[in-house]
Formats: structure tokens, C-alpha cells, sequence
């Protein structure tokens, strides 16, 4: 359906594991969402690899490693191209290949929120109540997001000076730097992550495994 279309999702994955993890994910839940990719880097190659949703190595789009081909690099990297190359989309969900996603439950929260005001940056399990959300457990970007993430990170230094070895910390030290360093204006007043609990106070994402 029309929101379905609206829905990005990029998999962070190995080279090991293509034909295992990232195979059940594309053959579970992935190509639910209207549009979704494999990020890996193959052997010592100096691009990070795309494949697409009919799990097909696309050649032409490479990511170039920016700095070190660290995990916070990666994440930083691919938000950067799909500013680039994909910024229309309505939201960009970020899982691992071990990541389980229900998508239907994950856009219909989505459509809720299509009316909050102001619109947030990103929604995800927060464990710190500034910018700080679990990578674990996915989290997802607005289009408001990663177009900020894309304007600000690409131009400017200062705003990537986390140094953590955590992909999840350096995306909130980024917005946390953006709203601190940007013009005084509607945008930086506007830099909020989303309230992600339900009615009966549970949580949607969920970064440690369950128990049965």
C-alpha cells in the first residue's frame, strides 16, 4: 500500500553473512518494506556494497569508507547516500542481520505519528533521555532526520566528533552536536527524538532478545 511505499530499510551486514543472516531476513521480513538494501563491505574492498531488494549486488552503488571502515563509519556513510540518492522517502528504519522486524506493527505506529508536532528526528528504545537510541533493536530515522543528518554531517567537521566505537552513539552525538552548534532557528528548536510507547506503557523496540 501507499505507506508501505513510504518505508526504507537498510540492513547492516558481513560478507559471512550474505547467504545466512541477511538471507532470512530477505526471506522473512525485509521485502515488506517498500524499498530495502544489504550494506557490507566485501574482503579488503574500499566501498561499502549495496545489495537491493532482489538481493542483486548492485556495482554502480558503492559507498566510499569515509576515514576508517569502523561501524559508525558505515552508518555514517550509507545515511550519507541514501540523503543523497534517496532522500524522498517518508522514514528510514536502520536494522542488523539479526534483527527482527514486524513491519506491519512498525507502520502502523508510524502512520500515528504523521501529525506530531514537532515532527521528530528519530524514534527508537532510548536509553539516555538526550539523543541516544539502541541500535540493537533498529531504530528509524524521518525523511526530517536524515535529511538534517545529510545537510549538516557532510559540511561540516564539527559535527562528527564522536569517537565511539558504537554506530548508535555516534548517530545521537551527531544530532546532539547539530542542535547544539546549528543557527538558532525552527529547525535546531525541532531536533527531538519520538516517544516510542504504546498506551499501556510497552515498549516497541526492543534491543535485548526475548525470553519464551
Amino acid at each position: 500500500d501507499y505507506y508501505r511505499s513510504r518505508l526504507f530499510c537498510f540492513i547492516l551486514t558481513s560478507q559471512s553473512n550474505l547467504e545466512n543472516r541477511s538471507r532470512a531476513v530477505y526471506e522473512t521480513w525485509g521485502h515488506r518494506c517498500g524499498q530495502f538494501v544489504f550494506i557490507t563491505r566485501l574482503n579488503s574492498s574500499t566501498s561499502y556494497t549495496i545489495y537491493d531488494n532482489q538481493y542483486k549486488y548492485l556495482k554502480e552503488d558503492q559507498l566510499p569508507i569515509q576515514y576508517i571502515p569502523t561501524l559508525p563509519n558505515k552508518v555514517r556513510s550509507t545515511l550519507l547516500f541514501l540523503n543523497k540518492y534517496y532522500p524522498n522517502y517518508d522514514w528510514y528504519l536502520k536494522a542488523d542481520d539479526d534483527t527482527y522486524i514486524i513491519v506491519e506493527n512498525l507502520l502502523r505506529f508510524l502512520v500515528s505519528t504523521i501529525k506530531r508536532r514537532p515532527k521528530p528526528v528519530l524514534y527508537g528504545y532510548r536509553f539516555h533521555e538526550d539523543y541516544y537510541v539502541s541500535g540493537g533493536g533498529g531504530y528509524v530515522l524521518t525523511r526530517k532526520g536524515l535529511n538534517l543528518f545529510g545537510s549538516y554531517i557532510n559540511n561540516d567537521s564539527r559535527y562528527f566528533e564522536c569517537k565511539s566505537p558504537m554506530e548508535d552513539i555516534m548517530v545521537g552525538s551527531c544530532f546532539k552536536r547539530i542542535f547544539e552548534i546549528a543557527p538558532k532557528d525552527e529547525t535546531k528548536d525541532s531536533i527531538t527524538v519520538g516517544e516510542t510507547i504504546d498506551d499501556e506503557g510497552r515498549e516497541r523496540f526492543h534491543p535485548q532478545p526475548f525470553r519464551v
